[in-house]
């Protein structure tokens, strides 16, 4: 009889556990794909570490605008300028994982500020890639009365008379799209350095400087008015905003490829659903012609894609600029 029972209780609690374990587990592991169905259900931030106004800012808030429309949430546009970005990029990385935090960070808060400093509080490992937003394309332009008109014959130039031929730009991606340039043609440059795309592009119409490494959103109308020589796309492809001007590697430095990335980034203990619900709903927005066209009004390619092809940007661009910093022994910023 106590064999019967013994046996019974065993059975008994076999059915219990097949019932009630998956239960359990459903409870455990269910309650993350829940929140990622039901995510968002309040209104999201999206931080922007630089000032109002800039091509960063208006490209950030028709992120927002679209992200909103399709999250069906609020995406509130918070500014937190200062320190070249980094800012801003710190109070994201320091935000809690869950989705309702993010920010627009680029080239400079996410690759040079831990190469050139200013130090930063945060590294890439604080902070997950949602996907990219934006490309900030550079141009080579020349003066009035400049004698070449391609970047062979800059080469040309260069190579005959070295450390003659002077060069302007604005900025560490200006001033590193002239360095590489340098260091990939076997060229000497004279750089001259300025504190705007604005008042380097005025001494390049004047005559004081030959050259200039610019963002094609400054350049375009002085270009196309005469004022200056548009010599070459920096970007791998040729802008959509002057289809006839050749990129630097189809000018005879193969290779060749400089400009500065937008992207959307979020803490790093985010979780993989939320950042591929964000992912998509980014890329829903940027892949709007209406939207397109109104980043290109103000110098911003869009380039929507995966986080995983945007983290490959970084990377890519990490290596790239890392080796050119230390061949032109450009010293740490304080």
């Amino acid at each position: 009889m106590s064999q019967w029972m013994s046996a019974n209780r065993r059975f008994a609690h076999s059915v219990m556990r097949q019932i009630f374990v998956p239960m359990l587990m459903l409870g455990v592991f269910g309650a993350g794909s829940l929140h990622a169905q039901q995510y968002p259900v309040r209104p999201l931030k999206l931080i922007i570490p630089f000032p109002p106004g800039g091509s960063t800012d208006l490209g950030g808030r028709l992120v927002a605008a679209e992200m909103s429309a399709n999250l069906g949430q609020p995406v509130i546009v918070e500014n937190k300028a200062g320190a070249a970005g980094t800012l801003g990029v710190d109070m994201v990385a320091k935000a809690a994982p869950d989705g309702y935090t993010m920010g627009l960070s680029g080239t400079g808060p996410t690759i040079l500020a831990h190469l050139l400093g200013p130090k930063t509080a945060y590294t890439l490992k604080d902070l997950a890639i949602v996907g990219n937003t934006g490309l900030v394309e550079f141009m080579i332009v020349g003066r009035p009365g400049l004698p070449y008109a391609s970047v062979r014959d800059i080469v040309a130039a260069a190579k005959a008379n070295p450390g003659k031929l002077s060069f302007a730009s604005s900025g560490t991606p200006g001033h590193l799209a002239i360095e590489y340039l340098s260091s990939v043609a076997g060229i000497k440059l004279l750089h001259v350095p300025y504190k705007g795309d604005s008042p380097a592009l005025t001494d390049v119409m004047g005559g004081q400087v030959d050259l200039g490494v610019l963002t094609i959103a400054v350049s375009l109308t002085q270009v196309r008015a005469g004022k200056v020589k548009g010599i070459a796309a920096a970007s791998d492809a040729r802008s959509p905003l002057l289809p006839d001007l050749p990129t630097v590697a189809e000018s005879g430095v193969p290779g060749y490829e400089a400009s500065a990335f937008t992207m959307l980034v979020v803490p790093a203990a985010t979780s993989a659903s939320v950042i591929e619900r964000l992912n998509v709903a980014l890329n829903a927005g940027l892949r709007k012609k209406e939207l397109q066209e109104k980043f290109l009004s103000f110098g911003l390619v869009a380039v929507p894609g995966s986080a995983q092809a945007a983290t490959e940007v970084v990377r890519r661009d990490t290596e790239k600029w890392t080796k050119v910093i230390r061949d032109a022994k450009i010293p740490p910023q304080e």
